[in-house]
C-alpha cells in the first residue's frame, strides 16, 4: 500500500492540472431585468432601430413569458412587416399572458382583418373585449368597423364569393 500513495498522489496532481487547463464556463446574470429590456427595446424601436429593439424584448420575454409589453411590440414589428404569422404567433402569447388585454385582442383581430381570415370569431372576440376596453374602446370600434367593411366588401365581390371566414 506504501508504494501507491506516490503514485495515487501523482495521478490526482496530474488530473487536477489537467482540469486547471480547460476553460472556464460561467454563467452570466443578465443585469436588466424584463421591464428594463422592455424600456430599452422602446427606445431603440422610437430611435427607428427596429434590429436593436427586437433582442431586448426577446430577452424580455426570455425571463418573463408573462411580459406582454414584449410581445406585443414583437407582434406590432411583425405586423409593420407584413409578416402576419409571426404576428399572430406573438398576439396569441401576449393574449396567453393577459387573456382579457382589449390591446391584445384588438390587434390579433387586425392580423385577421389584413389576412381576411376568421372575421367572425375577430368580431365576437372584440364585442367581448369593449365592455372593459376603457380608454381603447375608440380602437375596438374602429376594427370592428373596419372588420364590417371587409365583410360587406367580400359579400359584394362575386370572385370572392366563396365563404367569409
Amino acid at each position: 500500500m506504501r508504494g501507491a500513495r506516490p503514485i495515487l498522489c501523482a495521478i490526482a496532481f496530474w488530473g487536477l492540472s489537467a482540469c486547471a487547463s480547460l476553460r472556464r464556463y460561467e454563467t452570466t446574470r443578465d443585469p436588466l431585468s424584463p421591464a428594463e429590456h422592455v424600456a430599452l427595446g422602446n427606445a431603440y424601436l422610437a430611435q427607428g432601430e427596429k434590429a436593436a429593439a427586437i433582442p431586448q424584448y426577446e430577452a424580455a420575454v426570455q425571463q418573463d413569458r408573462k411580459q406582454i409589453g414584449a410581445w406585443i411590440a414583437l407582434g406590432n414589428i411583425a405586423y409593420v412587416a407584413h409578416d402576419w404569422k409571426k404576428a399572430r404567433t406573438y398576439f396569441n402569447r401576449a393574449l396567453k399572458a393577459a387573456p382579457e388585454s382589449a390591446a391584445v385582442i384588438n390587434n390579433l383581430a387586425m392580423v385577421d382583418l389584413a389576412e381576411g381570415k376568421h372575421l367572425t370569431h375577430a368580431r365576437r372576440s372584440l364585442e367581448k373585449a369593449l365592455p372593459t376596453a376603457g380608454r381603447l374602446t375608440p380602437y375596438l370600434l374602429d376594427t370592428l368597423a373596419s372588420i364590417d367593411l371587409k365583410v360587406k366588401h367580400l359579400q359584394e365581390s362575386p370572385d370572392k364569393l366563396s365563404r367569409i371566414p
